[in-house]
């Protein structure tokens, strides 16, 4: 299940941006973190939450992991899945950084590793496990280190195995494969 193929919403943000580039297929995520001095400094994107009605979530129960094949820089950014509690949502996160900034590579997330995030405090008790009721998926950055940031994502998508670079037969004819300097 791809999720980058759905409409993608950015967070309100004047110094972050999402950038779409269809010739080599892939979405540039780049802006600036700027001081605050009230606390952290965020920026995201989701993909856009399905209808309310018919199908109002994507179950994810038949899957084991979520993984997304990508390149960025050396900050701590967070997969985040959102669920349809009622009446407000419940936000599941899991930070993931690159091991070899600067080069794509793929990041495999086991969906029972997401824990509940309320109000800016972790619960890491509380762990993922309503993973047939998914309404978005996205990626957030929230650093209190101000600077610039840029992050390419290829493709989010749910998986029953560990992806294997060499599983990775679509990008050996790409542009995009290459190395991308950031």
């Amino acid at each position: 299940m791809h999720f980058l193929k759905k409409k993608i919403r950015i967070w309100k943000n004047d110094h972050a941006h999402l950038v779409a580039d269809e010739e080599h297929r892939y979405y540039k995520f780049y802006g600036e973190i700027l001081e605050n001095p009230q606390g952290h400094m965020y920026a995201a994107f989701r993909a856009k939450k399905k209808r309310l009605f018919f199908r109002t979530s994507w179950d994810l129960s038949r899957y084991k992991y979520i993984s997304l094949y990508g390149m960025g820089d050396a900050r701590t950014y967070f997969l985040t899945l959102q669920t349809t509690s009622f009446p407000q949502f419940d936000l599941y996160q899991m930070p993931f950084t690159f091991k070899t900034p600067g080069k794509w590579e793929t990041i495999c997330v086991p969906l029972n590793a997401f824990y509940l995030k309320v109000k800016s405090s972790e619960m890491s008790k509380h762990r993922f496990s309503g993973i047939e009721r998914i309404q978005t998926v996205g990626i957030s950055l929230l650093n209190p280190y101000p600077g610039p940031f840029e992050l390419y994502i290829r493709w989010i998508k749910t998986m029953n195995e560990i992806y294997n670079e060499s599983d990775t037969f679509e990008l050996s004819t790409e542009q995009a494969a290459q190395d991308i300097n950031v």
